[in-house]
């Protein structure tokens, strides 16, 4: 196993680190569905048409832990990216400040996402990067209407700023 492979492992892991410095466990403990459906299940669904079947992008140095060309450490480092996400969506309150969430989120993954291709981890066939923002922006807007017509608002759910 080639040790750039261990990239994708490598994210997940810090991404797993985030999560828990950030998020309080209990909230880590009542956003783990949201975390595996809206992260990794969505990630792999996305993933799976835009590799295999699209040939939108290409990952490079993969290891056994991958699946059709699509590196598992980042499907799964999609997991503790949204259980952040939805932590703080709580914490935004107005319509503006939850519109600017998830344009700012958008624009982290999308610098992520540049930084692999940059570092040759990833490179674009027929896509770009306004193309990568353009999407993050409409997955993150489709998690928001989820967090706050449906997650959020179930008192159960509802706590203290994180």
């Amino acid at each position: 196993m080639d040790v750039q492979s261990l990239v994708w492992i490598a994210f997940f892991i810090v991404s797993l680190i985030a999560m828990l410095v950030l998020i309080p466990g209990d909230k880590i403990r009542r956003l783990l569905p949201f975390g595996i459906v809206g992260g990794a299940v969505l990630a792999l669904i996305v993933q799976w048409v835009a590799v295999p079947v699209l040939d939108l992008w290409r990952f490079h140095y993969l290891s056994l832990f991958s699946f059709q060309g699509i590196p598992l450490g980042l499907v799964l480092a999609w997991f503790p990216a949204t259980v952040i996400f939805g932590a703080y969506f709580e914490s935004m309150h107005s319509l503006a400040a939850k519109l600017l969430y998830v344009l700012a989120f958008a624009l982290i993954i999308t610098i992520i996402e540049y930084g692999f291709v940059l570092a040759g981890y990833r490179s674009f066939i027929n896509w770009n990067i306004v193309n990568s923002f353009l999407l993050a922006a409409a997955i993150h807007s489709v998690l928001a209407a989820y967090l706050a017509r449906v997650y959020y608002a179930q008192p159960e759910n509802l706590e203290d700023e994180v």
